[in-house]
């Protein structure tokens, strides 16, 4: 039996929304594995949260990456994901009016594309594993 009562894949779990997340998740009793770019701050909360957290670094925009988050998932906890939160985004810098729009291919590809690839690799083990409902 596992000492985790659920499991949850976050990505953009370094800083902000997410961190705080996957913070709350360790203290209702969950595992998680943790997904950003800063090899440091996921080491660090690693460390504060022990055997509840592990961290993979990368850009979650990357399938390699995705596939590391489920495979890590696994390995560390044993079994599948329950939850999956696609936290992790970018942003422009600066108003509409004068933003430099050169980094938007990036931010689509880990705001759009990262995030439906992510839920469709969640999508197809949850349904594997008989838990959730999707059409």
């Amino acid at each position: 039996m596992s000492l985790f009562s659920r499991i949850a894949i976050v990505t953009g779990a370094t800083s902000g929304i997410g961190e705080a997340i996957a913070k709350k998740f360790v203290t209702h009793g969950f595992g998680v594995v943790g997904n950003g770019r800063n090899r440091v701050k996921l080491a660090s909360l690693q460390e504060e949260m022990g055997q509840a957290f592990i961290g993979v670094s990368g850009d979650a925009a990357e399938t390699l990456v995705l596939d590391e988050l489920f495979v890590k998932t696994k390995e560390h906890f044993g079994r599948e994901a329950d939850i999956v939160v696609a936290n992790a985004g970018r942003g422009l810098v600066g108003s509409v009016k004068d933003a430099d729009l050169s980094p938007l291919a990036d931010m689509l590809k880990i705001n759009l594309t990262g995030t439906l690839l992510l839920l469709q690799r969640a999508a197809q083990r949850m349904v594997e594993k008989g838990s959730g409902t999707f059409p």
